[in-house]
């Protein structure tokens, strides 16, 4: 809406329709954004987050790509007749019987939701009729009920236009101001993995409170960047958030895919595409921060010299007030937080659009350097004041498994080796079954080819690797009737498609065979 004025001197008004800075930045970085219509016009004003850029008129459009989330995850995988993962899934098996809750416990985030979502992760690998699948089928969906309950999530109010919306309470920091997008995105992905891997019902019954829940990432939505923000206030949007906040609005599309809302699809399609593309950006901005020498870094908000720009990185937020906060790798936390934590959307995001190599330079190469003692769990980090040996290093270790295939028995000597540490004891401990679960199953699967199945057109009910013949089996129950593709990639090897017939109801057993590239 254009509200035309006019001066002394007749100046007659211009319409231009601006674009989102980031949306324009990204683009110019391969992101693949198509304008039907003209082309920007790019001028010589500089945002914080990118060129000011405009078409004339009163209207501007750009496409953008669905994220391939939307229709395709890569699948965890029992591996059979392999010495270096029978200690891990050992140990995995182990924490399911003896450390996972039985039932709802007081703080659902770090305990129900974590829980469901490992146990939903891990059901197609167990065993059919032993105990742990029929534990998992008893268990998860109550855990998921209990997270949804009246004395688990609230009405929440914006605190500008005083709209409502619901939001998660029974956590350590309900009632902060901050990571609501944190919270809301977890419990709706655990809700998603539970609803996919073993009934659709139990979203269809839950869906208007999935509606309220998702309905603080319509209201806290930023146009610039296109996140949604972390702060109930506007001020920031952190890395570890927009990632938690894209896997939840993924889950939302898809279940409403499911259970048949067409508006609410449509509306979580977008705003995940847009979510995606800030996330890409984060990985492009510390560059523009370099080229108009305006770089904040994180730790003391002061500007910085633009050689001192951290580059290598993504960044640590989006900002209102200054654009965005640069990386520090000097923080262990700050070589994390773009991997924190079981994401696997985002392991696939990482690779479809070209970012695996610049993680694997700060895996292997800069992260090693700045923390020597990143493995050790009775040394402090002294920037963040924990001990290294954290569900932080299980990022690392988990990204180090599914990313770049890393040796799944010196990984799980890793993990073995926090074991009675200083850093098993606290809060943020690698132990707890919500960390160390869903690593167990990445390092499991480090050497076996990485497999994506079409989600949206089936469920997966079993999978698994036999290293020494190298066969993958899925066994896969169609969602409706019509051709799906598998993808799959050996470690070092090229993709490979495979088209799958698949009925409604009917289970279907695909036999794939794989070989190292």
């Amino acid at each position: 809406v254009y509200h035309q004025i006019s001066d002394a001197w007749g100046t007659a008004p211009t319409p231009i329709a601006p674009l989102p800075p980031v949306v324009v930045r990204a683009g110019n970085k391969g992101y693949p954004v198509v304008y039907p219509g003209p082309r920007p016009i790019e001028t010589a004003v500089s945002t914080f987050y990118g060129p000011f850029a405009y078409v004339p008129g009163t209207f501007a459009q750009y496409v953008l790509p669905l994220p391939h989330a939307l229709s395709r995850l890569p699948v965890p995988m029992r591996v059979l007749h392999s010495a270096a993962t029978a200690p891990i899934r050992a140990e995995l098996e182990r924490m399911l019987k003896e450390d996972m809750p039985v039932g709802p416990s007081t703080f659902f985030l770090p305990n129900d939701d974590r829980a469901a979502a490992l146990l939903c992760d891990a059901l197609p690998t167990l065993a059919p009729g032993s105990n742990l699948r029929a534990l998992t089928l008893d268990v998860a969906p109550r855990l998921i009920e209990h997270s949804f309950g009246d004395h688990s999530i609230a009405v929440s109010t914006e605190p500008v236009t005083r709209q409502e919306y619901l939001s998660p309470v029974q956590h350590p920091f309900g009632g902060e101001s901050f990571d609501r997008e944190w919270y809301v995105g977890r419990q709706l992905t655990a809700l998603t993995r539970c609803a996919e891997s073993i009934d659709v019902d139990i979203a269809r019954g839950l869906w208007p409170k999935v509606l309220g829940l998702y309905r603080y990432d319509r209201i806290f939505y930023d146009w610039v960047t296109g996140s949604v923000t972390s702060s109930v206030f506007g001020a920031n949007e952190l890395a570890d958030g927009m990632q938690f906040a894209w896997e939840g609005m993924l889950g939302v599309a898809r279940l409403a895919r499911l259970v048949g809302d067409t508006a609410t699809f449509q509306d979580a399609a977008y705003r995940s595409s847009r979510q995606q593309l800030a996330l890409f950006a984060a990985w492009q901005q510390a560059e523009w921060n370099r080229e108009i020498d305006y770089g904040i870094a994180h730790f003391n908000a002061q500007k910085i010299a633009a050689d001192e720009i951290e580059v290598r990185g993504a960044i640590d937020a989006w900002v209102e007030d200054f654009g965005s906060a640069t990386l520090e790798f000097r923080s262990f936390w700050q070589t994390t937080n773009f991997l924190y934590f079981d994401n696997s959307a985002q392991y696939s995001f990482y690779r479809d659009y070209g970012l695996d190599g610049r993680l694997k330079t700060l895996e292997y190469d800069i992260m090693p350097k700045l923390h020597p003692n990143w493995t050790n769990g009775n040394v402090m980090e002294p920037v963040d004041g924990r001990y290294y040996g954290s569900d932080h290093m299980a990022a690392h270790l988990l990204a180090r498994a599914v990313l770049f295939h890393d040796d799944p028995a010196r990984l799980f000597a890793i993990y073995e080796g926090i074991k009675g540490t200083a850093a098993s004891k606290e809060w943020y401990r690698i132990l707890s079954p919500g960390a160390a679960g869903p690593m167990l199953l990445g390092l499991e699967r480090a050497q076996a080819p990485v497999v994506e199945i079409p989600v949206a057109l089936a469920q997966l009910t079993e999978s698994s690797f036999d290293a020494k013949s190298g066969q993958v089996t899925l066994k896969l129950v169609g969602r409706g009737n019509g051709m799906g593709i598998v993808r799959m990639r050996a470690p070092g090897g090229e993709w490979k498609k495979y088209s799958i017939e698949l009925v409604k109801g009917r289970t279907s057993t695909i036999v794939l065979r794989s070989k190292r590239g």
